[in-house]
């Protein structure tokens, strides 16, 4: 009966607290795990708890303690001997209006954390987390991100206040934190596409707030080069060829260029493919794909038209007179608001996802057919891994992670993945992907192993 006495305590001293009531503490809520996500451990074993708005009542405070540590194990029905000696590893803090809150404490891959909201004095049932993977920090809100298998290196791009920066990391062995920026953009305050030549130290970036398209040498040998390209929204490499081709809004739809010399080679306008009087608006995604032969270019092209309806096109185009020779298509009527586009190693298969519409859209070519997955909320980077069977599609709205198989389109997923987590990468070599981040402005590395 002590909670009694605890509870009428707690209700006098607080005037009426409204989340004291006639049942025990364990009536104020747990805190709310898809709303919460640890990032670290750092270069110096720091791990950090942050609560999205709403992961606990406001201005609740909020404890977070080491429940135990990797490869030990608790035995059952003395999990208050964790809970006693963990408050020699605990960090309390009170969350703001809106039920935010953010905590550090030392911890490595493999702890389990625990997380309590306390409100005038009483404890909630608590949240178990797990130190999962390792974080590093950036610099910049990330928008970007491309592998670089050759060279075991990722490029991430960038914005911060009105400029945009480029960050090359190599991957093992993994720094504590990104190094400085390998080239700063003063013209761009943010990114909206990023390409890598894989033959070459070139990469190229564009920007529809900002109107361009930037050359980038990896290896510092030359400065940036701007070219003013007035709603560049897209960019993707030819490396077979030497060309890159930037997609964007209004007409034309589609541009060519020499990486060589630089020069605009062709464009080209799309047109709806069932209804030609409708022009395209606008191209938000495209992927160069095998085969590219000679100076033809092979295309998947996401593509919204004037009236608003949504297609992928497969297209072949030649580079210089651009004569189409490949012209495919499938229209996705319930396609809402694409977040990203992959291509399988062939060529054969393409996947968008619907970040308006909470799935992934699989189009086959030779069949024509077009399948819609159920992933979860606001989908938006994809990775596909043919090595493993699977699809990988970061799910925003719900920041998880989620798997898709190839071979009978089930899903299973991950949660605790980043708050706002955009884009990916796998490395396939290592097992594990690498997730950027927004809100955290960090660079996660998970493990492949759900």
């Amino acid at each position: 009966m002590a909670w009694i006495a605890g509870l009428w305590c707690i209700f006098a001293c607080s005037g009426g607290s409204q989340f004291v009531g006639t049942s025990p503490p364990l009536d104020i809520p747990l805190p709310i795990s898809n709303l919460m996500t640890v990032v670290g451990p750092d270069a110096e074993g720091n791990v950090r708890v942050t609560g999205a708005p709403g992961a606990v009542l406001p201005g609740a405070g909020v404890r977070v303690s080491l429940l135990a540590t990797a490869g030990a194990s608790l035995r059952p029905g003395f999990s208050w001997i964790a809970s006693a000696w963990a408050q020699d590893a605990a960090t309390e803090s009170q969350a703001g209006a809106d039920g935010s809150f953010q905590l550090t404490l030392r911890a490595k891959i493999g702890d389990v954390l625990r997380v309590v909201q306390i409100v005038s004095g009483a404890e909630s049932p608590p949240v178990d987390l797990t130190v999962t993977g390792k974080a590093l920090p950036l610099p910049v809100f990330p928008k970007a991100l491309e592998l670089r298998p050759a060279q075991d290196e990722l490029v991430v791009a960038g914005s911060l206040g009105d400029e945009a920066q480029l960050l090359r990391l190599a991957l093992e062995p993994l720094p504590g934190s990104f190094p400085e920026p390998l080239v700063t953009l003063p013209q761009f305050s943010g990114i909206s596409g990023l390409a890598l030549e894989s033959d070459s130290e070139l990469a190229f970036a564009v920007s529809a707030a900002d109107g361009g398209l930037y050359r980038i040498a990896l290896d510092a040998s030359e400065p940036p080069a701007l070219t003013p390209l007035p709603g560049a929204l897209s960019v993707d490499v030819s490396s077979d060829n030497g060309f890159a081709v930037i997609g964007g809004e209004g007409v034309p739809s589609l541009r060519f260029f020499d990486i060589a010399t630089g020069q605009q080679t062709c464009v080209v306008s799309l047109v709806h493919p069932e209804r030609p009087e409708l022009p395209a608006l606008r191209v938000p995604y495209l992927a160069v794909v095998p085969p590219s032969p000679g100076p033809h270019v092979r295309l998947v092209i996401v593509a919204q038209f004037s009236d608003l309806s949504w297609a992928l096109l497969e297209r072949q185009i030649h580079s210089q007179t651009c004569n189409v020779t490949v012209n495919n298509y499938a229209v996705l009527p319930e396609l809402r608001e694409p977040g990203a586009l992959a291509a399988s190693g062939d060529g054969t298969v393409a996947w968008v996802s619907d970040r308006g519409g909470d799935r992934v859209f699989r189009v086959e070519w030779a069949s024509g057919s077009v399948a819609a997955v159920e992933v979860g909320e606001a989908p938006l980077g994809l990775a596909l891994d043919e090595a493993r069977g699977a699809l990988w599609v970061v799910l925003q709205g719900e920041n998880a992670l989620a798997r898709v198989a190839l071979d009978d389109l089930s899903v299973r997923r991950r949660d605790g993945v980043g708050l706002s987590p955009s884009h990916l990468v796998v490395e396939a070599v290592r097992d594990r992907a690498l997730v950027l981040s927004e809100t955290d402005r960090s660079l996660l590395l998970l493990d492949l192993d759900f």
